[in-house]
């Protein structure tokens, strides 16, 4: 039975994870904190200890000095270590001094069985191992048959020419057997002839080359041997192809950013602390700040925001030298540090990054940034003061373009959704009509009807987000895309809350699909809780479906539409609206003229 350790400083982590893997038939006894586990490796029953599930973060002795002690006893014993979220040095050093795997939390089980299973099985395979080094020195005949079947790779070297090789070896490399005598150590791993003869450290991890040309990393144990009448190196090698690429992946993603494959916040701070200790000058900072991108988001969805920012960085990185650091800091924001580079030189980089801009392509909408530099002439000046001074810029860039890209990301929204279905086009055209003339029937004033015709003219900005397919459908909808559909009052709401010219008609467009009886969406107001423009947005946008044709249906003539309508004034409309607009329509009829 594989016996395993659980050392966390939380009591409901320990007993939820010893109970699950006993029931999964292991022997499992848990420490509260560092010192306590320490204890339990120490005692005689962690003399036969095969597994240790570690976390890192704990009072008294946190879990990476808890690993190193123990590997300095125990350097065979597997251990797991287990990991919060914005502890990634803290997992690359875990690994260095020997961890066997490292999971983060919150934890999936299955996930971590996995990996004491094949922990118990490392660790059974390298008893085996010792069988097969012990074997070797003492017989080379009695034990072949160990060395044979054992899993890792296993050579025999006379100073830098190979004279064996075990069956796991050829496995691994894709040499046969008829050529291990005619390789040299340097044929087999990247170090000239001396190095792999007395360069090779116990326990280091070095690239072997493959057959293929491709090579994989293997971790090498080496000892003196007598082989053949002959003092030779017994080499074994382990395949940690896989933990040295998640090292590398874990390294990259200190450093770098995830989305957009630029360089990461800490990166560009450890670059400014070292140019702050060695100063270059001059060296200007740039601060750039993507324009757009919450508005892009909301009417886009996020795919299409992330990929509006992966373009970004891309265009950042072409317009700027191969010295030039460009580091996404957070959200929409973007630090570029040209070292050696003065004012003019930034003047023209940002000059060059807002006409490559206009050059972007596969996107739904323009790629726009505000930008603020500063310069350091000398060694004086402070990092926080530089940024400051540069991000004010930015700012007061930011400020002065502001509403001229907002009108043009909405514009687009419009155009979007324009194009997604003309027959969207023409029903806001003929609602901005009757919303002219319910209005004047109602002696509104004049900056209400221009409300209300702004209202009718965006009212479905929200559906650019819907599929086009589900928009065009030539029958009726299924209730997973009518749910669909009803997501547009809220994404249109959104829309226009972010641009100040058109914020005041949001929260119009997020109830232009209440019901009078409380029974609408998305937020069930009933009654007079509904704003007067959108219960005469509803009406208008009701009356206007019924009468003209769409995709699933054709349309019905104005009495029966007029009948719809008033039979479901005090359930679905306000009933006095109702009234002044059935009046409407009957005088606009008369003069056969019911749109402009």
């Amino acid at each position: 039975m594989t016996k395993v350790l659980v050392i966390d400083d939380e009591s409901i982590i320990r007993d939820t994870l010893k109970s699950m893997l006993e029931l999964d038939g292991f022997e499992v006894r848990t420490g509260f904190d560092g010192l306590d586990g320490l204890e339990i490796v120490k005692s005689e029953w962690g003399e036969s200890l095969d597994v240790i599930v570690l976390d890192i973060k704990m009072p008294r002795m946190d879990g990476i000095e808890v690993l190193r002690e123990i590997k300095s006893f125990n350097p065979e014993l597997e251990v797991i270590m287990t990991t919060g979220h914005g502890a990634v040095e803290s997992a690359i050093d875990a690994m260095r001094i020997g961890a066997f795997d490292y999971i983060n939390k919150p934890m999936e089980y299955e996930e971590l069985a996995i990996s004491i299973d094949r922990a118990a099985s490392v660790r059974n395979e390298r008893k085996n191992r010792m069988i097969a080094e012990n074997a070797l020195k003492e017989s080379e005949e009695k034990y072949r048959a160990v060395v044979e079947g054992a899993s890792d790779g296993i050579l025999i070297a006379s100073e830098y020419r190979l004279i064996y090789g075990n069956p796991t070896f050829f496995s691994m490399s894709g040499y046969d057997q008829d050529e291990i005598e005619s390789l040299l150590l340097s044929d087999i791993f990247s170090c000239e002839k001396n190095d792999c003869i007395h360069g090779i450290k116990n326990g280091s991890s070095i690239l072997m080359k493959c057959v293929d040309g491709k090579g994989i990393y293997v971790e090498i144990k080496t000892n003196s041997i007598k082989y053949m009448g002959q003092e030779c190196t017994l080499y074994i090698l382990r395949d940690v192809t896989e933990r040295i690429k998640a090292e590398e992946k874990i390294r990259y993603l200190s450093y770098y950013d995830n989305l957009t494959g630029v360089y990461n916040r800490t990166y560009f701070e450890d670059k400014w602390n070292q140019l702050e200790k060695n100063p270059v000058l001059p060296s200007t900072l740039i601060i750039a700040d993507l324009n757009g991108l919450k508005i892009a988001n909301d009417g886009f969805g996020h795919t299409t925001g992330d990929e509006v920012l992966r373009k970004a960085a891309a265009l950042l990185k072409e317009s700027c030298g191969k010295d030039d650091i460009v580091a996404r800091l957070g959200g929409d924001e973007f630090a570029l540090l040209m070292m050696g580079t003065g004012e003019e030189e930034a003047q023209r980089k940002i000059e060059k990054i807002n006409k490559n801009a206009g050059r972007v392509s596969g996107l739904p909408l323009d790629i726009s940034i505000s930008m603020g530099y500063a310069t350091m002439n000398n060694s004086f000046v402070d990092f926080g003061t530089l940024f400051t001074s540069a991000e004010e810029m930015m700012y007061r860039n930011k400020l002065i373009s502001g509403d001229s890209v907002r009108n043009s990301i909405l514009n687009t929204f419009i155009n979007t959704l324009h194009e997604k279905s003309i027959e969207t086009q023409e029903h806001c055209g003929r609602m901005q009509d009757l919303c002219r003339k319910m209005g004047r029937k109602m002696s509104l004033p004049g900056q209400k009807i221009d409300e209300l015709v702004l209202l009718a003219a965006l009212h479905d900005i929200g559906k650019i987000a819907i599929a086009n397919e589900i928009l065009t459908k030539k029958v009726r909808l299924t209730d997973e895309e009518m749910d669909q559909i009803k997501k547009h009052a809220e994404v249109g709401f959104r829309i226009t809350s972010s641009c100040q010219e058109v914020a005041h008609i949001s929260n119009f467009i997020l109830c232009h699909h209440e019901r009078w009886d409380g029974s609408g969406y998305p937020q069930g107001l009933k009654g007079e809780e509904i704003p007067f423009e959108s219960r005469i947005i509803s009406i208008v946008d009701a009356f206007d479906v019924m009468i003209n044709d769409r995709p699933y249906r054709t349309g019905i003539e104005v009495e029966d539409a007029i009948k719809e309508l008033v039979r479901c004034g005090g359930s679905q409309f306000d009933p006095k609206l109702i009234g002044v607009f059935v009046e409407m329509i009957s005088e606009q009829r008369s003069s056969r003229n019911i749109y402009a």
